[in-house]
């Protein structure tokens, strides 16, 4: 029973798939209730950003690994890049809650099936620093600037290394999907399209309409990668807020851009743009831009994105209305 639970709890693990490998189940052997379970675990990704825990009865566990197996089936007949990264970050912040509470034994397993190379050394876990630097997550905390370094490891809290491990599995989720699916059973096509209707109307309605090449490429590719569901770091989303509000672009533009992104709250995302808009933030320079990793390829040859040519004087189609 310990081995189910561990793998109901982290159904992405390579012990997961190795479970349900075992159990030789098919497509076609698919048992009603974990299709309507799968149903409900997307539904509640797409809808409230989270997951459930499961209850540990008798062979609930077990149930509730099928229809993670058969959620990934159903994002992946959806097509919808949006709802498999929102799916992903639900996923991650589920085994997060989890790691949060259980075994070091576990934890490590853990990290080694997503491919952490780390131990446990007194209070701590101590990191190789390439592989921090593969999954630490993109607020500053994370910064490696901002982490105990010696002699090649990072030495992070528990709840520092569950952050970074919550992060590797979004990755992982979001890297795994979609999957290559042909001759899905009528009853897995009708959920996907059931779940399709469901979530009509959660991805973000808001429209950025360049013009003749208003803004730099460093800050279109910025745009494009959020509309295409991408969870930018917290580099990124600053400066492209920085960006926007030197552009000219109220705090509601600012925020509604945002919406794209798979883990957005309006209430923290209204806060950081407003903070950043009272704090006077100015653009940084170009290469600076380039220094972390968002920068224009090739090098527009200007000092700073906001002195690129046209920038903030032609009209941007926000939602139907214009907005100088």
């Amino acid at each position: 029973m310990a081995e189910v639970l561990f793998c109901a709890k982290y159904p992405f693990t390579k012990s997961a798939r190795e479970f349900m490998a075992g159990r030789k189940v098919g497509l076609a052997g698919i048992r009603g209730e974990a299709l309507e379970r799968a149903e409900r675990r997307v539904m509640s990704a797409l809808k409230e950003g989270e997951i459930g825990r499961f209850i540990d009865v008798d062979n609930v566990a077990e149930l509730e690994l099928e229809a993670y197996a058969v959620a990934r089936i159903l994002l992946s007949l959806l097509k919808n890049r949006y709802f498999i990264n929102r799916y992903a970050v639900a996923e991650s912040k589920r085994a997060s809650m989890y790691l949060r509470e259980d075994s070091d034994a576990n934890i490590m397993q853990v990290a080694e099936e997503m491919g952490i190379r780390g131990e446990k050394k007194g209070a701590d876990y101590v990191v190789p620093v390439v592989d921090y630097l593969l999954f630490a997550p993109g607020s500053k905390d994370y910064k490696l600037i901002n982490q105990p370094l010696r002699s090649g490891v990072v030495e992070l809290s528990k709840r520092e290394f569950t952050r970074v491990l919550e992060e590797a599995v979004r990755l992982g989720i979001e890297r795994s999907l979609p999957l290559p699916v042909s001759g899905a059973p009528d009853a897995l096509v009708h959920a996907a399209d059931k779940i399709r209707r469901g979530a009509k109307g959660l991805e973000p309605t808001y429209e950025v309409k360049f013009e003749g090449g208003d803004f730099p490429q460093c800050i279109a590719s910025l745009v494009e990668r959020l509309k295409m569901g991408e969870n930018l770091n917290h580099t990124a989303r600053w400066a492209l807020a920085v960006f926007m509000l030197n552009a000219n672009y109220s705090v509601d533009a600012v925020v509604n851009l945002y919406s794209y992104a798979p883990d957005f709250d309006e209430r923290i995302t209204r806060y950081q743009v407003e903070h950043a808009k009272a704090r006077g933030y100015k653009m940084p320079t170009c290469s600076w831009m380039r220094s972390q990793g968002i920068g224009c390829s090739p090098p527009c040859g200007l000092p700073s994105p906001i002195r690129y040519k046209g920038t903030g004087k032609k009209k941007t189609e926000e939602k139907g209305e214009s907005n100088a």
